[in-house]
């Protein structure tokens, strides 16, 4: 037995604050999805709100882990920094939640719509299909107007 413990588990710690992290924004996304009620929409923001708590748990066992260990596996402030992110991402999950509640919206707008990953993957596919397209058509000659214009800018400074 040595002054320093041997086996301090950071990575399993991070490990299960990503859980949460994705199990909190998981929850979101169904709240998003269900059109329920009010009520509904209620309980599934208790849900992560519960899962807020023990992601913020999860934090205060880690810090206190981090203060308590005198040789870490990654850097003091990398680990500080990476799970004060995770938290702040719980966070947002939470207050998206509260504000849902709180504004009444039982149906997600467009907006939040544009921002789940499977709505943006389609859209990158499209712009993708663009990008192939403009590669391989042909593209519109200018017209001599156009070319005119663009030579005519260049002018040399008289003295």
């Amino acid at each position: 037995m040595g002054f320093i413990p041997r086996e301090v588990k950071f990575f399993d710690l991070l490990e299960q604050q990503s859980n949460t992290v994705v199990q909190g924004a998981k929850l979101l996304q169904e709240c998003l999805e269900s059109k329920g009620s009010i009520d509904d929409m209620y309980l599934a923001s208790k849900r992560i709100h519960d899962v807020e708590h023990e992601g913020d748990e999860l934090v205060h066992r880690l810090m206190e882990r981090l203060n308590k260990s005198f040789i870490t596996p990654l850097d003091r402030e990398d680990i500080h920094e990476l799970t004060s992110r995770l938290d702040d991402v719980l966070d947002y999950v939470d207050a998206v939640a509260k504000r849902l509640v709180t504004f009444k919206i039982s149906a997600p707008t467009h907006h939040a719509i544009e921002l789940r990953p499977d709505h943006r993957a389609r859209r990158r596919g499209n712009r993708d299909r663009r990008s192939r397209c403009s590669a391989t058509c042909p593209r519109p000659r200018r017209s001599s107007g156009s070319a005119r214009r663009s030579t005519s800018s260049k002018t040399t400074p008289t003295r």
